[in-house]
């Protein structure tokens, strides 16, 4: 029989008999590998410590022996090992808590579990509601609705009596970004003082809270305000009087938006308006509607400065003899200013401006524009906007090249 065939002769009994003779070898010498003790020094956590209560003291390292194998002894250090002391459902006064300890590998605890001495005191305390604070905005189109449910409503604050004093109110944030329908949201509880800082020192119970916060989706558009006057004409008596704002963004179901081209005030006496006086005025607002302000605000006034633009066609004076010109562009820009009175009472026709032409010949030039008022020119300024004419002068009878 060859070398080969006698290998693979019952090649899987003998792969068996392999392994389990190496398994048996490990096990032996596993058993007879020397075992050993080290104490550790690890950091203790203390945890699940009930509200009201404060740790007075207690020790920040606790000693722990461990039994395991030596090589794995030699790897270990303080820092791998988690000692921790559950204060659970403790009161205040003095206790010895067992420790947990977790090495995270087969060391165990060599004899008793260690153990620390804590001694807890109770804190001073105050409860206070609940309050939301909002961060961002819904998206245009939404809006908060309904009641907002805060669950628990109410909060525990403990702490030494000074900080706790510093708290004004606890404050549970909620974002309203990219919120396009009603939603649940879990906020972290903070006690903050009056400035809004968030005061330290202080434990807040519970510490979370569930929030439940409608939204709806609505409509909005935009209508032009109409003050209902009477008593006298605003433009005649007070041309420059103002009411602020002039239009409302109104919020509501698409139907009612539809049915609203403008919206009126309650009536207001120009009898009673005085020069410089300020009247707040009530929006009146139809049914199925609604606006983020209620008065429009009226700044009665008869001498107010004020400015009007006008646009008027432009001629020529001092042409050359036997000249003609064109004017580019044909017409200019004029700002007249003075009291609204007066300047409400001008037309374009009570305005003449024109280019002077005096000195210039034949060919193309560039030259200001000027104009002037044909009444009230003692109370009203005029001038035009900068701009400059371009005009096109040519001879008469000549071929223009």
């Amino acid at each position: 029989m060859s070398l080969k065939a006698l290998l693979l002769n019952n090649y899987k009994t003998k792969i068996v008999a392999l392994l389990t003779g190496f398994g048996v070898w490990w096990f032996i010498y596993a058993g007879q590998r020397p075992m050993a003790t080290a104490s550790f020094t690890p950091t203790v956590v203390y945890e699940n410590l009930s509200p009201g209560l404060r740790i007075v003291e207690a020790p920040e390292t606790a000693s722990v022996k461990l039994r395991a194998d030596s090589r794995l002894l030699e790897k270990l250090t303080s820092k791998n090992i988690e000692a921790t002391a559950d204060l659970e459902g403790l009161d205040e006064g003095t206790h010895d808590v067992t420790l947990r300890i977790d090495t995270g590998t087969v060391a165990r605890p060599h004899g008793r579990l260690p153990s620390v001495t804590v001694e807890l005191e109770r804190t001073h305390s105050a409860e206070t509601v609940v309050s939301i604070q909002f961060i961002g905005e819904l998206p245009e189109g939404y809006r908060l609705g309904g009641d907002i449910a805060v669950r628990p409503d109410r909060a525990t604050i403990y702490g030494e009596r000074e900080d706790v004093g510093d708290v004004a109110r606890v404050i549970a944030p909620v974002s309203l970004d990219d919120r396009r329908e009603t939603f649940t949201a879990e906020a972290a509880l903070r006690a903050v003082n009056e400035s809004g800082a968030v005061v330290g020192g202080v434990t807040v119970s519970p510490a979370r809270a569930n929030i439940r916060v409608p939204v709806e989706s609505v409509r909005t558009n935009s209508v032009p305000i109409k003050p209902a006057f009477v008593g006298g004409d605003i433009l005649r008596d007070f041309p420059a009087a103002e009411f602020f704002p002039s239009s409302i963004e109104l919020t509501g179901e698409e139907t009612a938006l539809a049915a609203v081209k403008f919206v009126t005030t309650s009536e207001f006496d120009l009898g009673k308006c005085e020069s410089g006086g300020v009247y707040p005025i009530d929006i009146l607002l139809p049914d199925g509607v609604s606006a983020g302000f209620s008065q429009i605000t009226l700044t009665c006034s008869a001498d107010k400065t004020v400015s009007r633009e006008f646009t008027v066609t432009l001629s020529q004076i001092n042409l050359c003899r036997g000249c003609s010109a064109t004017l580019l562009p044909g017409g200019v820009d004029v700002l007249v200013t003075g009291p609204a009175r007066d300047i409400n009472q001008i037309r374009a026709s009570d305005i003449s401006a024109f280019v002077d032409l005096a000195g210039l010949g034949a060919g193309e030039h560039e030259t200001e524009p000027h104009a002037a008022l044909s009444k009230l020119a003692e109370t009203a300024s005029i001038k035009t906007l900068d701009q400059k004419i371009r005009v096109q002068i040519s001879q008469q009878g000549k071929q223009r090249q």
